[in-house]
């Protein structure tokens, strides 16, 4: 086995361990590597989010992988029946075959698209005709949602996402077309090139010193010291004009 792909394979068994911790058991532990990941829409469940499904995925490496596909069966964990649990296989497989165009591991990737399908899925099996109408029907308000976000997406919007967007969260802004760009862009260009040619005026109606007139300048500003301690002493005897020196004999 390449200790590339061994490494890779490493890499992502033990991230997919972090991440699910008790929803994930090591099955093989020598390479290549096997293991089972439980999938529910909510990780922890409380009164308003119970988890009426749920899957167990049971990822078995080939030697190659990520550069080949991996084996992955899926079963029924709780509350969905045969045709449901045949789409969930289909979506599997379509996520694997993206997965390596990619040509790097995605195991998570398809955990996260799995999740996402039990989510709108997600509701009791023995649920009332009325329940279930509910369910649809705020099913499709948050799709709706979704798609207004999508279809008026806007400069100085203030959801980070799709996610926290909510109806509380006021949208402001201009929405932007290739005609709402070009006008700004032409009166951007415009205001920024009149602010250029002031620039450019106001520096050559500048005359800037000589050299001279700097050193004058300068030079003016230089102080003396006058203090009596900076006076020099001046004896006239030092410098007489004759000396007599005793005369030595060499």
């Amino acid at each position: 086995m390449e200790e590339e792909y061994l490494e890779e394979q490493e890499d992502e068994k033990d991230a997919m361990e972090s991440l699910y911790e008790d929803n994930f058991e090591l099955i093989d532990a020598s390479p290549p590597y096997s293991y089972e990941i439980k999938v529910f829409p909510f990780e922890s469940e409380t009164d308003d989010d119970a988890n009426h499904v749920g899957v167990c995925l049971l990822v078995q490496y080939t030697e190659t992988y990520p550069q080949t596909a991996p084996n992955i069966i899926t079963r029924v964990i709780k509350g969905l029946h045969g045709a449901q649990l045949k789409k969930i296989e289909a979506l599997v497989q379509e996520k694997v075959e993206e997965g390596l165009e990619m040509e790097a591991p995605f195991i998570y990737d398809v955990c996260c698209d799995v999740q996402q399908w039990l989510c709108d899925h997600n509701i009791a099996s023995n649920a009332s005709v009325f329940d279930r109408g509910i369910f649809e029907e705020e099913k499709r308000q948050k799709a709706e949602d979704e798609q207004r976000i999508l279809s008026n997406h806007v400069v100085g919007m203030t959801a980070h996402s799709i996610q926290d967007y909510d109806k509380s969260h006021q949208i402001l802004g201009t929405r932007v077309t290739e005609e709402t760009f070009q006008s700004w862009n032409a009166e951007f260009m415009t205001e920024y090139r009149a602010h250029q040619e002031a620039m450019l005026e106001e520096n050559e109606s500048l005359t800037l010193p000589t050299g001279k007139e700097i050193f004058m300048e300068k030079s003016a500003q230089i102080v003396l010291p006058t203090t009596e301690e900076n006076l020099m002493a001046f004896d006239e005897s030092i410098f007489m004009e004759e000396m007599d020196l005793p005369e030595t004999g060499i």
